[in-house]
C-alpha cells in the first residue's frame, strides 16, 4: 500500500505548474587588465570595461565599474567596501539591442532613433585618477582582538651570557596603496574583484639625463641616459666604472640596454628601469607636465606616451615625424612597484619620475634618393634612346638626363633640362649626328632645395 501511495502523488504531480523560478542574475565578468601609475602626487588607474559575464555570456549585465583604493600594510589587510575609498564609479552603455523586423508598411514614418545612452561602451580601455592627499596617505585602522601571548620561557646554560651576533635592523613595513575594480549589474549584482596593483609612497624614481636627437631618413632617433641615481646601488659598493650609456651610443638603438652589468659577484648594479617618450607641445616646453593640482579626483585625464609600452632600452625610434615640421620630447623613467611580473610581462603598477630635459628638432630632409641603375643607350636616325631602371621612394620627383661631349669626360656633363620627368625613358632628339656624348641619371626628390642623387652608371653612344 505504500507504494500504491507515492504511485498516486507522483502521478497527481504531473502536469501542475509548480511556482516560478527566480531570475537568473548575472553577475559581470571582472577586469583584468588593471594597471596604476603614479605621477607626482597622481595616480592613474587604468583597466578595460568587462563585455561578458563571469560565466562568459556577452554582452555583460553592466550598469557601472566602481575603483576603490585602500592604504594598508598588505594586500589582504582590507577586504570590506566599507573599509575603502571610492575613488571614481564609471557608467557603462547599454549595449544596443539586435534588429528586429518592422511589421509596419514601408510608407509609414521611420522611428526616431534612440537617445543615446551616457557612459562607455564595453570593452573601452578607461583611466581614472587620484591625489595622494594626507588623508589617502594614512593607512586604515581595522579593530583587532588583543591575543594575549605567554612570556618567553628563558633556560640558563652558561655562567656567562653569550653575546649575540651582530644583525641588520629589520626595516618597519611601510603602507602602500592599493586598487580595486568591481563591476556593477543593472541589478545592483556586483561582480568579482580584479587583481589589485599598488603603489608605494617612495620617493620617484630619478629624472634621465639629457637627451639628445639624431634625425635619419625615416625616423628621429631620441636618445638619453639613465638617471644618476639608478647607478646608487653600484656606487655604494666601491666600485668604479663608466656606464655603457655614457659611451658613444651605437647606430642600432636596441642594442642600448637600460640596466647596467651585474659585478662578478652577481650584485645588482643598477634599479631596474623602464622608460616612456613623450611628445611635447610647442607651446608647453616650458612646463611640460600639468601638476597634480590642475585635475580634480575621478576626472580620467592622462599623458600617452608615443611608445606602445614602457621601453627597456636608451633609445626611441619615432617614424610619425615629417620634414620641416618640430618635433619636441621629453623622458620619464618608470620604476616598478610591487612583486615581479613574469618573464616577458609589464608589471601592473610603476612609479614615474618627473620629465627630462624637453629636446626640440626640426627634421630637414637632406637625404638624396637612391642613384637609378642600368641605364642602356640606343642610337637611331638623329637621336639617342634611353632606358633605365628606376627608384621607388615616397617624395621622388623625377629623373633628369645628364649628358656631355665624350672627350670632356664625365666632369663635363651637364642636365639637359630643369624640371625632373616621371618616365624611366628618354629620347635625346638633340644629339648631333656623329658626335659622341656620354649620358647619365640622377633622381630628385620633391623636397625644397630639391636632392639629388649619385648619377647611374654612364654610357657613350651617338645619333646616326
Amino acid at each position: 500500500m505504500l507504494i500504491v501511495a507515492v504511485t498516486a502523488v507522483t502521478v497527481a504531480g504531473c502536469g501542475k505548474k509548480g511556482p516560478p523560478l527566480a531570475p537568473l542574475l548575472q553577475a559581470p565578468g571582472r577586469a583584468m587588465d588593471v594597471h596604476a601609475r603614479r605621477v607626482g602626487e597622481t595616480v592613474y588607474i587604468q583597466f578595460t570595461i568587462p563585455d561578458a559575464n563571469i560565466d562568459g555570456t556577452k554582452p555583460a549585465d553592466l550598469e557601472r565599474v566602481d575603483v576603490y583604493g585602500y592604504t594598508a600594510l598588505e594586500t589582504a589587510e582590507v577586504r570590506n567596501l566599507r573599509d575603502m575609498t571610492l575613488v571614481a564609479s564609471v557608467p557603462v552603455k547599454k549595449p544596443p539591442e539586435p534588429a528586429k523586423e518592422s511589421k509596419k508598411k514601408t510608407q509609414d514614418r521611420p522611428s526616431p532613433p534612440p537617445v543615446p545612452e551616457p557612459g562607455d561602451a564595453q570593452g573601452t580601455l578607461v583611466t581614472v585618477i587620484e591625489l595622494l592627499t594626507p588623508a589617502v596617505r594614512q593607512p586604515i585602522r581595522l579593530e583587532t582582538k588583543a591575543v594575549r601571548t605567554p612570556p618567553p620561557v628563558t633556560t640558563q646554560w652558561f655562567d656567562r651570557p653569550v653575546s649575540q651576533p651582530l644583525a641588520m635592523r629589520p626595516s618597519e613595513p611601510q603602507p602602500a596603496r592599493f586598487y580595486v575594480v568591481y563591476g556593477v549589474s543593472r541589478r545592483g549584482n556586483r561582480g568579482g574583484a580584479s587583481p589589485r596593483p599598488s603603489i608605494t609612497f617612495d620617493a620617484l624614481p630619478g629624472v634621465p639625463q639629457t637627451p639628445v636627437v639624431e634625425v635619419a631618413e625615416t625616423a628621429v632617433t631620441v636618445k638619453w641616459m639613465m638617471p644618476a641615481s639608478a647607478q646608487r646601488p653600484y656606487q655604494e659598493l666601491g666600485v668604479a666604472m663608466t656606464p655603457p650609456a655614457v659611451a658613444a651610443q651605437p647606430a642600432d638603438a636596441s642594442a642600448v640596454p637600460a640596466t647596467l652589468p651585474s659585478t662578478p659577484k652577481g650584485l645588482p648594479t643598477a634599479i631596474s628601469l623602464f622608460y616612456n617618450v613623450y611628445l611635447v607641445d610647442h607651446g608647453a616646453a616650458a612646463s611640460p607636465q600639468p601638476t597634480a593640482s590642475s585635475v580634480s579626483p575621478g576626472t580620467r585625464q592622462v599623458a600617452v606616451p608615443l611608445n606602445e609600452k614602457p621601453l627597456d632600452m636608451l633609445a626611441f625610434a619615432d617614424d610619425k615625424f615629417e620634414f620641416g615640421t618640430e618635433r619636441c620630447y621629453r623622458i620619464t623613467a618608470l620604476q616598478p612597484l610591487g612583486p615581479p611580473p613574469a618573464a616577458g610581462a609589464q608589471p601592473i603598477a610603476m612609479a614615474e619620475s618627473a620629465p627630462s630635459t624637453v629636446v626640440c628638432t626640426t627634421p630637414a630632409d637632406t637625404f638624396p634618393p637612391p642613384a637609378p641603375t642600368a641605364l642602356s643607350a640606343v642610337a637611331s636616325e638623329g637621336a639617342v634612346s634611353l632606358i633605365w631602371e628606376g627608384v621607388s621612394v615616397t617624395d621622388l620627383a623625377g629623373y633628369v638626363v645628364m649628358r656631355g661631349e665624350a672627350r670632356a669626360g664625365p666632369a663635363g656633363m651637364t642636365p639637359l633640362f630643369g624640371a625632373p620627368i616621371r618616365e624611366t625613358t628618354y629620347r635625346d632628339a638633340s644629339a648631333r649626328p656623329g658626335v659622341r656624348y656620354l649620358y647619365a641619371i640622377v633622381a630628385v626628390d620633391s623636397a625644397t632645395p630639391s636632392n639629388r642623387s649619385l648619377m647611374s652608371n654612364v654610357v657613350e653612344e651617338a645619333a646616326r
